[in-house]
């Protein structure tokens, strides 16, 4: 069997680990301007004000998709909401350690410089709208309510009983320019680095902090809430969303390429 022949096996045999896109992926261009859910997959999960797409900002393209802060002011679990959206990753389940060795998943933000409530994005181990407030929760605190400024802040539920903990050193919040979240999720190892706007803010963190259930990574959560001071609607803008998940390969398949390789090569010779 000559080299070329062999290279294109292994070509065969690497090709099962090659990354498949996932479903949350959105550049918002192919809706009209107006409501959002359900389009696409993303739902109104009971928020006071509209999810709409918009074309006053977009990181690429002419839209993106926008969340309001509603006008009521000092907000706790009543007051103070304003947009609220999910969207699960895949039509059914999730991707898990057992389907999935990584998913790298990213968006960009938009924050008009007169928010001053709080930015919740929950990147989900569960299935919304069930299973949510799991896994990593990216809170961009524009009325500094956690008392760290006015920061992007990474958050989990950690130790016994759970609660909210810092999973990495705030940074400052980015007004009036697009910025990216990215986070890069070992399913192997259970472990995940975050980054905003270029920086890393958690490197090797825990991913699933209640990995007895399995290890996955399966739906997203983005609303705003809490304080409003100033009573005016302002809006956070999002666009451009992307998931890369690693299937894991099939160990028969591997080793039916591999063997058939190797038979071919050992007939050659003799």
């Amino acid at each position: 069997m000559s080299k070329f022949s062999l290279r294109l096996m292994a070509v065969g045999i690497f090709a099962c680990a090659v990354p498949a896109f996932g479903q949350i992926n959105d550049g918002f261009e192919t809706y009209p301007a107006g409501n959002l859910p359900p389009q696409g997959g993303w739902i109104d999960f009971g928020g006071s004000q509209p999810i709409t797409v918009s074309t006053v900002q977009a990181h690429s393209g002419t839209k993106s998709m926008r969340l309001s802060e509603g006008t009521d002011t000092q907000g706790g679990t009543t007051t103070g909401y304003g947009s609220d959206v999910y969207k699960n990753f895949l039509p059914a389940g999730g991707y898990t350690n057992l389907t999935h060795s990584a998913v790298q998943f990213s968006y960009w933000q938009y924050i008009d410089p007169g928010v001053d409530s709080v930015m919740f994005n929950y990147i989900s181990t569960g299935r919304m709208p069930a299973t949510f407030q799991t896994g990593l929760d990216l809170r961009a605190d524009a009325p500094n309510q956690y008392t760290f400024g006015s920061s992007m802040l990474a958050v989990q539920d950690l130790g016994t009983p759970p609660a909210p903990t810092l999973a990495g050193n705030p940074r400052p919040l980015v007004f009036g320019r697009w910025a990216q979240h990215v986070v890069s999720v070992n399913l192997t190892a259970n472990t995940y680095n975050y980054s905003y706007d270029g920086f890393q803010m958690v490197t090797a963190g825990q991913w699933d902090t209640t990995p007895g259930d399995g290890i996955s990574i399966a739906g997203i959560n983005f609303w705003n809430q809490l304080r409003n001071t100033n009573a005016i609607n302002d809006f956070v803008y999002y666009d451009d969303f992307a998931t890369v998940a690693t299937a894991v390969p099939e160990p028969a398949s591997i080793a039916l390429l591999g063997f058939g390789a190797l038979a071919a090569a050992r007939r050659r010779r003799a």
